[in-house]
């Protein structure tokens, strides 16, 4: 175990932690009492977001020192082998802590009532759905080399701006604790084909970030990384594979029918949304379509953040998690489609981020040869060939992303293309959630 603590932190063991590792104790809500259920749940995601730096960084408000002092000495205290403590807070690839701090907060969702309110039911539903996918992140990037590209992108959500030597030697700790692992199953041969390449696009921002006048120690372990990827055969099969892609679907987008119907259903919607694009550019001057082509390029397979929503859900007041992370850019493009043009550009790049999501279909089925899967649904808008190349690697490495963007397209046409915008609206004011819980509400609030 290695840490780097904030000074001080160890002088308040005896207050700030104890061995078990329990969450913080706070009044339980009685019945009807909706404000001191709200209350506990502030709590509660403040102790959650100080688990991991990336939960942190979706939380509509960040963890207090204090909270991410506390569970980094309560890590201590445990003296877990793979912890690391950095600015006070555990790293992500503290897996022993983030297991036993998820299990912690788990107990404590299911002692505490619901004060009887419909919406704190809700509340509480959501809760465990989101403990249900963090448990899934962790043991998908604890367990398997197939996801080393996610270890890579936890490091850059998290790196931040070191205003200190220390911090910068940190920052170096955290490259080695991540990468080292990754370097290990690369050299072992358990990271092969397009997912290897895939992981050389993941480690260009680390590199930009983590330069080698200022990170030595990082650089080497970069370098050897790419080394040993590129020693790989870029046509070979891995021998290991993330968690099926039914369990993905199903925890972080509430999606349960089989690849067969899920396959269906975006194939139906990518003919309508062709169909309706190649109407709408029909009718257009061959300079206003390389345009609306074009600006349709920026909005395809992109992330955006949603504004928080207004309303009493902390919970649906969150950054979604990766695998929704291009659910909003979609919706803001869809309810902001105000004039023609805009509507030519919304359907274009819908209509690609549902090819998109066949493309992930396509290769998680088997589909070997990438070029073909992107054949059989070409996208609309000007994408480069090169990042179509990136695309799909992203998709086979991430398919769990690239459906919930096009699921989400179809979701928003389940109520007929001309209430998308609207149905877009009411999703953006409801805020992040599975995609079964957003269509049961979109279903309510239409009737």
């Amino acid at each position: 175990m290695r840490t780097w603590l904030l000074a001080g932190m160890l002088g308040c063991l005896g207050g700030c932690a104890g061995a078990s590792g329990a969450v913080r104790a706070a009044p339980a809500p009685t019945a009807g009492d909706g404000a001191a259920f709200a209350a506990w749940e502030s709590r509660w995601l403040e102790d959650l977001g100080a688990t991991d730096p990336r939960l942190a960084l979706r939380l509509p408000v960040r963890p207090a020192a204090e909270a991410l002092e506390r569970v980094a000495v309560e890590a201590v205290v445990q003296g877990d082998k793979d912890l690391v403590v950095f600015g006070g807070a555990i790293d992500p690839f503290s897996f022993t802590a983030r297991r036993r701090r998820l299990r912690a907060l788990r107990d404590e969702l299911g002692r505490v009532p619901d004060d009887g309110l419909l919406a704190s039911r809700d509340e509480k539903a959501l809760l465990t759905r989101l403990l249900d996918g963090e448990d899934l992140r962790l043991a998908s990037e604890d367990a398997s080399p197939e996801l080393a590209s996610e270890r890579v992108r936890a490091i850059v959500a998290t790196w931040g701006h070191p205003a200190s030597p220390r911090e910068v030697d940190e920052r170096e700790h955290e490259v080695e604790h991540g990468l080292h692992a990754v370097l290990e199953s690369a050299a072992a041969g358990k990271l092969q084909g397009p997912r290897a390449t895939e992981l050389e696009d993941a480690l260009d921002p680390l590199e930009r970030l983590a330069p080698s006048e200022g990170y030595p120690d990082a650089t080497r372990l970069i370098t050897a990384l790419r080394v040993e990827l590129g020693k790989l055969h870029p046509q070979a099969t891995a021998s290991s594979a993330p968690p099926p892609l039914a369990a993905r679907l199903d925890v972080y987008l509430g999606f349960r029918q089989d690849a067969r119907a899920l396959r269906a259903r975006l194939e139906q919607e990518e003919v309508a949304l062709r169909s309706e694009a190649k109407a709408r550019l029909a009718g257009m001057p061959e300079q206003a379509v390389t345009q609306a082509l074009a600006a349709a390029a920026v909005h395809v397979d992109a992330e955006s953040s949603c504004a928080t929503p207004r309303g009493p859900s902390p919970v649906r007041s969150m950054r979604p998690p990766p695998e929704r992370a291009l659910v909003c850019e979609a919706l803001r493009l869809v309810a902001g489609a105000d004039l023609p043009l805009d509507r030519v550009v919304a359907t274009v790049a819908v209509h690609d981020d549902v090819a998109i999501a066949l493309w992930a279909i396509e290769v998680d089925g088997g589909t070997t040869d990438l070029d073909a899967a992107r054949a059989a649904h070409p996208l609309m808008a000007s994408v480069s060939s090169d990042r179509q190349d990136r695309l799909v690697r992203d998709a086979l490495v991430s398919p769990a992303r690239a459906i919930a963007a096009g699921l989400a397209c179809a979701l928003l046409d389940a109520g007929g293309a001309d209430a998308r915008r609207e149905r877009a609206s009411r999703w953006l004011a409801f805020g992040d959630a599975p995609l079964d819980a957003v269509a049961d509400y979109l279903g309510r609030v239409g009737q």
